[in-house]
């Protein structure tokens, strides 16, 4: 039997330093390869752990019905919602990094 191939584009990738060390370890913690993490990245399939614990953040705050009480800008609360959420992401993956 032939096994049928895909053909693919190459190209030739310089990344800045640290930048490679970087996606090998995503791509161990995502259990593909290098190449799969960056293609991951490239079309938008990828979300960061830190997009992960925003989300949450932002999911809880706007199902309390409490917290949406009394404001009439709801565009300008929801952009506080977010900001304040990756906000909150940073400081936990900080504390995850910095735990003994």
């Amino acid at each position: 039997m032939s096994e049928k191939r895909t053909k693919t584009d190459g190209y030739m990738l310089r990344l800045p330093d640290g930048m490679r060390d970087e996606l090998k370890a995503a791509a161990a913690a995502n259990e593909r390869s290098l190449n799969a993490e960056i293609v991951a990245r490239l079309s938008g399939q990828q979300r960061t752990l830190r997009d992960e614990f925003a989300g949450r953040i932002a999911a809880g705050c706007v199902s309390n019905p409490d917290t949406r009480a009394g404001n009439s800008d709801l565009r300008a609360f929801d952009a506080t919602i977010a900001r304040r959420s990756y906000e909150m992401a940073d400081a936990l993956l900080a504390a995850r990094e910095a735990k003994p």
